[in-house]
């Protein structure tokens, strides 16, 4: 009957039905213009390169943007799916804000490729490190969107048309991932050699012991590094991390060997995941979709060396160098509060890399201010910094912060005096050996760019990485030595 409840009803479905299809219909397209921006990333290194990956990261962009004004046009939704597309819309954010950078980074790479920025000195490999980190983001923006989108379909009523979660195409994204917290969507079992025949680089860092910055604590730190170690890490402790993807990570496999003073083990994340799968029903005699829980898990193996206290990480493309060090930061931290007689405050630095530092300054067309921080490495000093350590003691300073801001900004600061003056050498290289960190500022071909210290952690570079976890870790424990006498060398 016209006009009858019955008939607005049918109606209304109808409308949603349609708009459902519409938004299946771009999210399929998101999906495919990702893969293809995907398999641009993938091409070697080439003339030409750069381009494929500027067009088809766009069309990626503007898929989702299409996808995103589907969203906004007006129509009834269940209560559930107007919760889902609230973090659809800050997910399409993160989408324009990070794709905004990372354009902007191609468009300084396309600049820097030219023969005027070669005539100026500047690195092929400089230039191309640059765009690592925006690109990370930006990739890790669109898996965000890509998942939250197919949430938002099937709670609509898009199950079974084509957009349910492929773990494999989404493990494809989160792999080209280089400096941001990216996951893998496929399984890896603890066991899975992920590392065996690749070249990988080893994450390195320091492991610092300090006084609690509550003040002196009443109980008397251990000596001995290992020794500590071994008390912190004698129970089990776990330390989540993520938002939309939480992560649980273990430390463990641990190895203490006192007579050559290392430690070795393995550590990763775990988290619950579900996945849609065709489930055979004998009753009924047909192929049913049922949601099957499952994990997904990555693990890696360390090293410690307690002779400089340089900590080693096997680096999966999932873990970035801010989270490797808060993860053993944490764990430590909830370790030592769990002894009988908590004595420290745990950091995780990451160690620098001084040639990384200038070729950044020399790579700026200038540097306006740098900043230089330098913490407290009690009781683990080195002593080629015992004038910074004394200066901290009389003052009884936590840590020393030293500004330096260009008289001129059209100018910026000397480039010659970074490397040369004494004070500040003694800072840089300080902050080099993971006792603080720098922030430096400036700008390039127009655009402001900046070095992070505390987001770049050294590398050590592994090749053809054995087949066996014992001997990969042997292989972290050899790259956190080359390190080391290579910091004997430069110190």
């Amino acid at each position: 009957m016209p006009g009858s409840p019955e008939e607005a009803d049918a109606r209304r479905g109808r409308k949603r039905r349609a708009r459902t299809e519409s938004e299946v219909q771009a999210l399929r397209e998101i999906r495919a213009v990702t893969q293809a921006y995907l398999r641009a990333l993938e091409v070697p290194e080439q003339k030409g390169r750069e381009e494929f990956e500027r067009d088809f990261s766009e069309a990626a962009y503007v898929a989702v943007m299409r996808h995103r004004a589907l969203l906004r046009e007006p129509g009834e939704r269940s209560r559930d799916r107007r919760d889902i597309d609230l973090e659809v819309a800050r997910a399409a954010e993160a989408v324009i804000d990070t794709f905004q950078t990372y354009r902007a980074v191609l468009d300084v790479l396309r600049r820097e490729g030219s023969q005027e920025s070669k005539s100026r000195g500047i690195r092929p490999e400089e230039v191309r490190a640059a765009v690592e980190t925006p690109r990370a983001a930006y990739i890790e923006a669109l898996h965000e969107y890509i998942d939250t989108a197919q949430r938002s379909a099937l709670a609509e009523g898009g199950q079974g048309r084509g957009i349910e979660p492929q773990p494999a195409e989404l493990g494809q994204l989160r792999h080209l991932s280089t400096q941001t917290e990216l996951e893998r969507e496929h399984v890896e079992e603890p066991t899975q050699l992920w590392f065996a025949g690749k070249d990988v680089d080893t994450l390195l860092y320091r492991i610092n012991r300090r006084t609690p910055v509550t003040g002196e604590t009443l109980f008397t730190q251990p000596v001995d590094v290992l020794n500590h170690l071994e008390q912190v890490l004698a129970v089990s402790v776990s330390y989540e991390t993520g938002r939309a993807h939480k992560r649980l990570w273990h430390i463990g496999n641990k190895i203490f060997d006192h007579r050559a003073g290392t430690l070795t083990g393995r550590v990763g994340w775990t988290r619950p995941t579900e996945v849609q799968a065709p489930v055979w029903d004998d009753e009924r005699q047909e192929w049913a979709d049922r949601v099957l829980a499952g994990d997904v898990t990555v693990v890696a193996p360390f090293a410690f060396d307690a002779d400089r206290r340089y900590l080693g990480v096997m680096r999966h493309s999932s873990f970035s160098e801010t989270t490797i060090a808060e993860v053993f930061r944490e764990i430590l931290n909830l370790g030592e509060r769990r002894r009988p007689e908590p004595s420290t405050d745990w950091d995780v630095e990451p160690v620098g890399d001084a040639e990384e530092f200038y070729q950044w300054v020399a790579s700026a067309d200038r540097v306006v201010s740098v900043d230089l921080v330098f913490k407290r490495p009690n009781p683990d000093a080195e002593r080629e910094f015992e004038q910074l350590f004394a200066r901290q003691n009389e003052l009884r300073a936590r840590y020393i912060k030293e500004s330096i801001a260009a008289q001129d900004n059209e100018r910026g600061l000397s480039k010659q005096a970074l490397r040369r003056e004494p004070v500040t050498r003694s800072f840089i290289m300080a902050a080099m050996a993971a006792f603080g960190y720098i922030v430096g500022r400036g700008y390039r071909a127009g655009r402001k760019v900046t070095y992070d210290q505390r987001r770049r952690a050294a590398r050590e570079r592994i090749e053809n990485v054995g087949p066996s976890w014992d001997g990969a870790t042997e292989e972290v424990l050899g790259a956190v030595r080359r390190a080391e006498a290579r910091r004997r060398q430069d110190g």
